[in-house]
């Protein structure tokens, strides 16, 4: 798991030279940005209606205003960096390299970017951030989260607000994340790494990978929404014993589905010559039978209440039994099922190409 960053973190380079703070007045709602070529950017939200930029290791810093009105406090600031060698004054150019600090209003919108350095964000309004070699790690903002990174991991804990992050070789774990109006998604989508969700309560979330594993904690949001895929990763949902949702799951022949959940199966669409089975075996066993049919089961020795259970458009070769709460799937085609547990309050829609979903008592 990537660790949240609590306060400003600080780097294991060895800082020969700090340079003396650059100040500015601006409004609580200012917009702040920075570019550099590598180097590790902290910023931090404080209650002040200044910001402050600190630089090390032999670099000049200039905080410059883009906005009218040089009497009052600046709205649009834009932070310059270059090396002390240059024989041009800082310019917006991305070419120093420097670890720098940032503190901003508490109100503030942040949009920083190094090549190769860490980014670490913490209380501030909206955080749109970018690094191609570097982990970003963001905490109590408030209101917007865009985060992409090519070769590290993604944090996001404590926060609210549309979130939108993007990791192409490195794992991304959210932790208490809320929307901070009902329309607010979040969306998280990964090439090759995991995604690890824990409290969320988003009423429309959007998870992607290709090669990662997935796994999400906590409660489902009434009427929530979310869609799920993957193509050859696992999905764990850790639910709570009394949660409602819809299932519409598009599966292909490597792909299993395993419950603790009493699921009643509504409709089910198969396609290819050999379709398999789905049998639900009696408690406590929770394992996926085998991709060419089920293996033997012993009754239960207390007889179960029989699942209800409706099949809209019925296929001649599929076998459904219902003795019991756990339900394995295996086959050698495409297949498309919904189902639902209790009165179905939300809608998890996966696609799995190949994997298994779990939905878990939590």
């Amino acid at each position: 798991m990537v660790p949240a960053v609590t306060g400003l973190a600080q780097t294991g380079k060895a800082r020969t030279e700090q340079r003396p703070e650059e100040k500015m007045a601006a409004e609580s709602s200012a917009t702040v940005s920075l570019c550099i070529l590598s180097g590790t950017i902290n910023v931090q939200g404080w209650e002040r209606n200044e910001i402050t930029a600190q630089s090390y290791e032999g670099v000049r810093i200039e905080l410059k205003r883009s906005d009218a009105g040089a009497s009052k406090p600046a709205t649009k600031v834009q932070v310059l960096v270059s090396d002390d060698d240059d024989e041009v004054r800082p310019r917006s150019g991305c070419q120093a390299s420097s670890d720098i600090e940032l503190r901003v209003p508490r109100g503030a919108t942040v949009q920083v970017q190094t090549r190769d350095g860490s980014i670490n964000i913490s209380e501030v309004a909206a955080a749109y951030a970018g690094t191609q070699n570097g982990d970003i790690n963001v905490e109590r903002v408030s209101r917007i989260i865009e985060v992409g990174t090519i070769g590290g991991n993604i944090s996001v804990s404590n926060s609210a607000g549309r979130m939108d992050l993007n990791s192409v070789g490195g794992n991304i774990v959210i932790t208490n994340a809320r929307p901070a109006d009902p329309e607010d998604a979040l969306e998280a989508t990964s090439v090759s790494g995991d995604l690890e969700l824990e409290r969320v309560t988003h009423a429309q979330l959007s998870l992607r990978t290709v090669n990662g594993n997935m796994r999400m904690a906590g409660p489902l949001t009434s009427g929530g929404r979310y869609g799920i895929a993957t193509m050859s990763g696992d999905v764990t949902l850790a639910l709570p014993s009394d949660a409602s949702f819809q299932l519409h799951a598009k599966i292909s022949s490597a792909a299993d589905i395993i419950t603790d959940f009493p699921l009643t199966l509504q409709t089910e669409d198969i396609r290819g010559p050999e379709p398999g089975m789905i049998q639900t075996p009696p408690p406590p066993a929770t394992t996926a039978l085998p991709a060419k049919g089920p293996s033997p089961r012993t009754p239960p020795a207390t007889p179960q209440p029989p699942q209800k259970v409706v099949t809209a458009k019925p296929a001649p070769k599929v076998k459904i039994k219902s003795e019991g709460k756990g339900l394995g799937m295996g086959t050698h085609t495409l297949r498309r099922l919904n189902a639902v547990c209790g009165s179905g309050d939300a809608l998890i829609s996966l696609a799995s190409f190949s994997g298994t979903l779990h939905l878990q008592k939590d």
